[in-house]
C-alpha cells in the first residue's frame, strides 16, 4: 500500500521508524534501570520522561533486546508528522507485533473511517488484536513530538482498552498529558525521571574506563559525579579529553570543569536555548543568577506575574529546571553555568543588576549567607563586609565551616585592608582549631593597620582588642599559658572586660557535651583554663554567656581533679546562667556534669531528676541536642547495671561510626565504646577505639586522647591482651599526669583500677608517675561514700540486688530467694551476675566469705 494524502504510510515507507535501535552492549550496562524495567514490567505503562542525553532511547532499545523471544515486540520512533492522528494511527499499526494481512486490514479501516465523527471504532479493533495474543510490549520513542489533543486521547483510549498483558513504554522529554488521566488503571502507571537514569557514581567510573581506558580514582569520579549530575553528553565530552592526545593541554591529571563548559555551550545554545520563544529565554536568564529560586523570588528578580506559567513549562518540558524535594527549583549546574556566561555576554548591565536584587532579596529574608555569595560573585566586597557586618548575632548563627569558606572567596588583599572582616576569618579559624592559619591571617592584617586605633564597626570597639583575644586562645591552644594570659590582659584593656561579642554573642555549640573537652576549655588543659577563668572572672560578671562560660569551665575542671564539692556550686552557677538566658551551649554541659557528679556520691535519684528536666527544656529549644542527653543516660544507666536500657541505647543511638568522626560527636562516640565494653562487644569496641584515636590525634584533642587510650586498655585487658592494655594505661596515665585528670579515671574505676594498679607496679616508671598513680588509688578507694562492706554494696547495687545480696550472705539457694522475693529463678541468677560483677567476686561462696 502506498502512502496516501491523507497520512497512510506504507510498509516501507515506515520502516526506518520500526526499527528497535542497536545498543553496544560493550560501553555501559544499566543494571539498575534494566533491574527496575524487570521489576516493573508488569505495569500498563512505563514512562521514561528526562531532558535529552540521558540515554531514554538506548536504555528502551537495551530492554526491548533483552526480552524473551516468547514475547511480542513492536517499536515506533515518533516525529513532528505523527501530529497528524491518521498518520500517527498508522505508525502505531504498522509497529504493532502483528502478521502482515492483520495490519493491512486496520489500515484498510483506517482509510475508511477517516472521515468518521470518532475512531473509537479503531482503536477498540486495535486494543481487541493486541489483547488476543500473549505479552505484547510497544515502545513509542521521541513523544515530545506529539502536540496534537486528539493524538494524545488516541494513546489514552488505547492504554485503557488493553489487557494487563500488553505492556506500553513511552521515552519523552516531556512530561506525558494524557498520564494523570490514567493514574486510576491497574496495575498504574510509572514514571522513571532524570533521578532514575541519571548514571551513578560505579556508572561513571566503568563509562570512562571503557571509553577511555582510565580508571578513575574515586575523588575524581565524586567530582565528575556532582559537576555532570550523571548526564551522558557531559561524560562523552569529558572521555574525550584523556584519549591521550588532549589532556595535557590542561596542565593537570584530569579536565576542568570549564573544559567541559566551553564545549557544551554551543550545544545548549543550539539545540535548547535558540529554539525557546524570547519571553522564555529572558526568563531563563534572569533565574539563573542564584542558585536556587522559587515563584516568590523569580518575582522579585523578573517583575512578571507570569512566572508561575514560565516555570510549569520548564518543568513540564524538562528543559533542565528541577523541582527540589523542598519545593524550589535549580537548573542542571552545567546548564546553569551557560546561562549565566551567556547572559554576561548578552548584557552585562543587566548581570550586575539581577545580583543586586539577589542581595536584596536574601537580605529581606535574613539569608546573610546567600546575600554575601552574590556580592562577592559580583566581586562587591564593601557590599559584602556590610553584610557580614550587619547582625553579628546572625552572622555567628551559621556554621563557622560555612563561614571560612565564604571568606575564603575573598582575595587575599582585599580581606587584608579590611580588618574586621579579617578578624572574624581569624575567629572562625580558631574556633575550627586552624589556629597556624589564623595566626597568618592575623599577622598580614596587622600590616595593613597602620594606626593605633581601629574602630570595630558593629560596635565601635577598639578592634585591636578583638586580635588579641584570639592571639589569646591561639597561645592557650598551643598550652602557652604565659603568653596567652598576656593577651587576655591586653583584651580586657583595649575592650574595657571582655566585649561585646564575648558578652552578648552566642557562639557555643548548642549541641556541646563540655566546655573543657572544646575549643572552650582548649580540649582539656586545666590549669591555663584556671587560670583564665580566675584572669577574667572579674571582668565578666554579670548575667551573661561570657560569666556563664568561666562558672561551668571553673565547675567542670574542678570535677576533673575531684573536688566536687567546689565544682557542684560553679556548675549550679553557670546551669543558672544557662537557664537565666536559655542558653543550650551552657545548659547541656553543666547539666551532664551535674548528673555525673550526682551519681558519683550515690544520689541517683537526684541524677535522674536533672538529667530528665534539662531534656524536657531542650526538647522546646534545643531537640538537636537530645541525643546527647539520651547518651548520658545510657552512662547513668550502665553504671547503675541497668543493662537491658544500655542494650536498647545501642540498638537505637543516632551517632554513625562508619564515617569519618566528627569532634562535635565525640560524647556520642565515648559512649558507644563504653557500651561496647559492659556488653562484652570487645573486639568492635577495639576497632572504634582505634580509629577515634587516630582521629583525636589528628585533631590534637588532647582529653579526648587520654579517655580513649584508656578505654582502649580496659577493652585489650578484656579481650586479652594485657602487654597492648598497659600501653594504652600508660599513655592515658602520661596525659592526665600532665593534665591533672581525676575523675576520668574513678569514673571508670570498676573497669580500669587493674590496669592502673599493675602499671603501677613497673620498676621503670618515674617518681611522679608513680606520685599520680598512687593519687588515683587513694581516691578510688576514699571517693566511696563509705569504708563499710555493706554500705558499699547498698552504693554499687540496685535495690532489689541489695536485697537478693542480703538473702545470698544469709546462705539462701536461688530457690529460697526466688520464693521469698517472689520472682523466678532466672531473674536470681541475673541479679547474682550483677552483684558478682560490680562487686569484682566470682560465685556465692565468696560473697559469704567477704560479708561474714
Amino acid at each position: 500500500m502506498m502512502r496516501s494524502d491523507h497520512g497512510v504510510w506504507s510498509l516501507t515507507d515506515a520502516a526506518p521508524k520500526l526499527q528497535i535501535p542497536v545498543t553496544d552492549k560493550h560501553v555501559i550496562h544499566r543494571s539498575r534501570c534494566m533491574n527496575l524495567l524487570k521489576k516493573e514490567a508488569y505495569r500498563s505503562l512505563i514512562a521514561l520522561v528526562a531532558p535529552m542525553g540521558y540515554g531514554k532511547t538506548t536504555i528502551l532499545g537495551a530492554w526491548a533486546n533483552a526480552l524473551s523471544p516468547s514475547h511480542t515486540i513492536g517499536w515506533l520512533t515518533l516525529d513532528s508528522g505523527d501530529n497528524d492522528v491518521h498518520r500517527f494511527l498508522s505508525s502505531v499499526i504498522l509497529s504493532l507485533p502483528l502478521d502482515k494481512a492483520t495490519k493491512s486490514n486496520l489500515l484498510e479501516q483506517l482509510r475508511i473511517e477517516r472521515n468518521a465523527p470518532s475512531l473509537l471504532p479503531l482503536i477498540e479493533s486495535i486494543a481487541n488484536q493486541l489483547n488476543a495474543r500473549g505479552e505484547v510490549h510497544l515502545f513509542l520513542d521521541n513523544y515530545e513530538a506529539i502536540r496534537e489533543e486528539a493524538v494524545h486521547r488516541v494513546m489514552e483510549l488505547l492504554i485503557a482498552l488493553s489487557l494487563k498483558h500488553v505492556h506500553l513504554y513511552i521515552a519523552s522529554r516531556e512530561k506525558l498529558p494524557f498520564y494523570s488521566n490514567i493514574r486510576h488503571l491497574h496495575p498504574g502507571p510509572l514514571t522513571l525521571s532524570r533521578d532514575h537514569l541519571k548514571l551513578s557514581g560505579a556508572e561513571i567510573k566503568q563509562y570512562v574506563k571503557h571509553a577511555a581506558k582510565i580508571q578513575l580514582p574515586n575523588d575524581e569520579t565524586m567530582r565528575l559525579e556532582q559537576i555532570t549530575e550523571g548526564w551522558f553528553p557531559a561524560l562523552t565530552i569529558y572521555s574525550s579529553y584523556l584519549d591521550g592526545s588532549r589532556a595535557t593541554t590542561f596542565g593537570e591529571p584530569y579536565p576542568p570543569v570549564d573544559a567541559l563548559q566551553s564545549e557544551l555551550h554551543e550545544r545548549f545554545l543550539n539545540d535548547i536555548f535558540n529554539l525557546l520563544p524570547p519571553d522564555l529565554q529572558q526568563f531563563m536568564l534572569q533565574t539563573s543568577i542564584p542558585d536556587f529560586f522559587h515563584a516568590d523570588f523569580s518575582l522579585a528578580l523578573t517583575d512578571n506575574p507570569r512566572n508561575n506559567i514560565y516555570i510549569e513549562r520548564l518543568v513540564r518540558q524538562n528543559l533542565f529546571l528541577f523541582q527540589e524535594s523542598n519545593g524550589q527549583y535549580r537548573y542542571h549546574g552545567l546548564f546553569l553555568r551557560f546561562l549565566r556566561a551567556h547572559c554576561i555576554e548578552m548584557d552585562q548591565d543587566r548581570f550586575m543588576l539581577l545580583h543586586a536584587r539577589s542581595i536584596s532579596w536574601f537580605e529581606q529574608q535574613g539569608m546573610v549567607l546567600e546575600a554575601v555569595r552574590h556580592a562577592l560573585r559580583i566581586a562587591a566586597y564593601d557590599r559584602a563586609s556590610e553584610l557580614l557586618l550587619a547582625d553579628m548575632a546572625t552572622t555567628f548563627s551559621y556554621p563557622m565551616q560555612s563561614l571560612i569558606e565564604l571568606m575564603e572567596r575573598f582575595p587575599d588583599p582585599e580581606i587584608y585592608r579590611r580588618p574586621s572582616i579579617a578578624m572574624l576569618y581569624a575567629w572562625c579559624l580558631t574556633a575550627e582549631h586552624r589556629i597556624t592559619a589564623a595566626e597568618t591571617v592575623l599577622h598580614k592584617t596587622e600590616a595593613y593597620m597602620t594606626d593605633e586605633q581601629y574602630p570595630f564597626p558593629p560596635t565601635g570597639e577598639d578592634l585591636r582588642g578583638y586580635l588579641a583575644s584570639i592571639y589569646s586562645r591561639i597561645y592557650f591552644l598551643r598550652r602557652d599559658t604565659e603568653k596567652g594570659m598576656a593577651y587576655m590582659r591586653e583584651t580586657g584593656q583595649r575592650l574595657n572586660g571582655p566585649g561585646y561579642l564575648y558578652s552578648h554573642i552566642n557562639t557555643l555549640n548548642p549541641s556541646g557535651s563540655s566546655l573543657l573537652r572544646s575549643d572552650v576549655g582548649h580540649w582539656g588543659a586545666i590549669d591555663q583554663s584556671i587560670a583564665m577563668c580566675e584572669e577574667g572572672k572579674a571582668g565578666w560578671k554579670g548575667i551573661n554567656q561570657g560569666y556563664g562560660i568561666m562558672e561551668s569551665l571553673l565547675g567542670e575542671c574542678l570535677y576533673e581533679r575531684n573536688q566536687l564539692i567546689e565544682a557542684e556550686k560553679f556548675l549550679l552557677n553557670g546551669r543558672k546562667i544557662g537557664l537565666d538566658l536559655m542558653d543550650p551551649g551552657l545548659l547541656l554541659p553543666t547539666s551532664l556534669t551535674l548528673a555525673q557528679l550526682k551519681q558519683d556520691i550515690g544520689e541517683q535519684q537526684a541524677a535522674q531528676s536533672l538529667l530528665e528536666e534539662t531534656g524536657k527544656l531542650l526538647s522546646k529549644h534545643t531537640p538537636n541536642a537530645l541525643p546527647v542527653v539520651h547518651a548520658c543516660q545510657a552512662r547513668l544507666d550502665m553504671k547503675s547495671g541497668n543493662w537491658a536500657q544500655a542494650k536498647r541505647w545501642l540498638r537505637t543511638q543516632p551517632f554513625a561510626t562508619d564515617g569519618e568522626p566528627d569532634k562535635r560527636h565525640m560524647y556520642g562516640y565515648l559512649t558507644i565504646l563504653r557500651a561496647y565494653i559492659h556488653l562484652r562487644q570487645y573486639g568492635q569496641g577495639i576497632r572504634l577505639g582505634e580509629k577515634l584515636l587516630q582521629f583525636c590525634t589528628n585533631m590534637y584533642l588532647q582529653y579526648y586522647i587520654a579517655e580513649i587510650q584508656m578505654l582502649l586498655a580496659i577493652l585489650y585487658e578484656k579481650n586479652g591482651d594485657t602487654g597492648t592494655a598497659l600501653r594504652k594505661i600508660g599513655h592515658a596515665l602520661e596525659i592526665g599526669r600532665e593534665e591533672g585528670y581525676v575523675r576520668l579515671f574513678l569514673n571508670e574505676w570498676d573497669l580500669a583500677e587493674s590496669a592502673v594498679r599493675r602499671y603501677g607496679k613497673m620498676e621503670q616508671l618515674s617518681p611522679a608517675g608513680r606520685s599520680y598513680v598512687e593519687q588515683l588509688i587513694r581516691p578510688g578507694i576514699e571517693s566511696e561514700p563509705s569504708n563499710d562492706k555493706t554500705s558499699l554494696a547498698r552504693n554499687k547495687l540496685s535495690s532489689k540486688e541489695y536485697e537478693v545480696l542480703q538473702l545470698l550472705i544469709q546462705g539462701q539457694s536461688n530457690a529460697m530467694i526466688a520464693k521469698n522475693l517472689s520472682i523466678t529463678i532466672e531473674t536470681v541468677k541475673t541479679h547474682c551476675k550483677h552483684i558478682y560483677f560490680k562487686l569484682h567476686l566470682k560465685s556465692r561462696k565468696e560473697v559469704q566469705r567477704h560479708f561474714n
